[in-house]
């Protein structure tokens, strides 16, 4: 009985956060839709090309779900799709906290009640987020390297800097997982040995990663390409300003979402690679924020809400008081 108590508090907290998320976000969303109403230009929305960069999102989501299954497998762990996807989906509601570690937090603890050992619900979700973001330096600084000294004059030499902290941190995970099994030792009371999986394991998620990264730079182009009519450029392009904004959005850790970096860098790349105009630029930043956030807002609150329905108790005719 306190086990379900316990379970139906955690759900009720669960939408309670997600509904100050909501609160939050929505703000932050409606003045930057009045921003871009407010700025007059020629723009021709093409609808088809914006639910398909939607559906392009959504399945790049799921890449990553899959990605992660692949790293927690290495530790001998096992979830289904759908159950890994609801705890991606929920856990993604933490980047919008500022700080960002509540993300990774909340992934490897909603790993561990659904069943994954503690060691492997940790360092599934360290190990992937230190993937996530050294392949996406790496991604924006392999494909923007002959266009960095545009953005200032010592570009190139942060972006070497960058490269190296990125594969320092990819080759320091077999000495970094080990003392994250210590921190869940010490949490959970228990003798944990966390041990970095097998090489193939890892190069599997820098491949995963790799993928998404580039269908959300594809999204993000056919996107562009819906809202304002046209997408001047290469792919790449757009793959490296996506793969920039994301990336400097989610190292500016106290800005929840990244929002406000991310943005700036979008606007700043696109006006200075001409993908845009200035005001054009403008209005795919603030659409874009509106567009990814309902997106990776909405898969968590369904799964939410779902999971409310199926503890939610049934009624059933012997329940029924009879006279």
């Amino acid at each position: 009985m306190r086990a379900d108590r316990r379970k139906v508090l955690l759900v009720g907290a669960q939408l309670v956060a997600a509904a100050l998320l909501l609160f939050y976000v929505g703000r932050t969303l409606v003045a930057q839709w009045v921003a871009f109403r407010a700025q007059p230009l020629d723009a021709h929305p093409r609808w088809l090309w914006i639910l398909a960069s939607g559906a392009l999102v959504l399945l790049a989501h799921a890449v990553l779900v899959q990605t992660l299954r692949s790293v927690m497998a290495g530790w001998n762990a096992s979830l289904s799709f759908w159950n890994m996807a609801r705890i991606w989906s929920v856990s993604g509601f933490g980047k919008y906290v500022p700080g960002k570690i509540w993300q990774v937090t909340a992934l490897g603890a909603m790993a561990h009640r659904a069943g994954a050992p503690p060691v492997a619900a940790a360092g599934s979700a360290v190990l992937s987020t230190i993937v996530n973001i050294a392949t996406g330096i790496a991604l924006v600084l392999g494909l923007g390297w002959s266009w960095l000294d545009v953005l200032r004059a010592d570009a190139r030499g942060i972006a070497i800097v960058l490269v190296a902290l990125s594969a320092l941190g990819l080759a320091s995970l077999p000495f970094v997982l080990p003392r994250v099994g210590g921190m869940v030792a010490r949490l959970t009371g228990r003798q944990e040995v966390l041990v970095a999986p097998p090489p193939r394991v890892i190069f599997a998620a820098v491949a995963g990663n790799v993928l998404a990264w580039a269908m959300y730079g594809v999204a993000f182009m056919w996107f562009v390409r819906g809202v304002v009519g046209e997408a001047h450029g290469p792919t790449w392009l757009y793959v490296a300003v996506y793969t920039a904004s994301y990336v400097v959005g989610y190292l500016f850790i106290f800005s929840p979402g990244g929002i406000g970096p991310r943005e700036i860098v979008m606007m700043s790349l696109m006006t200075a690679l001409a993908l845009t105009t200035v005001k054009q630029a403008l209005l795919v930043a603030a659409a874009s924020r509106v567009w990814l956030t309902i997106l990776e807002i909405v898969p968590g609150l369904l799964f939410l809400v779902n999971e409310r329905k199926r503890r939610r108790p049934s009624t059933t005719p012997s329940d029924v008081p009879t006279d």
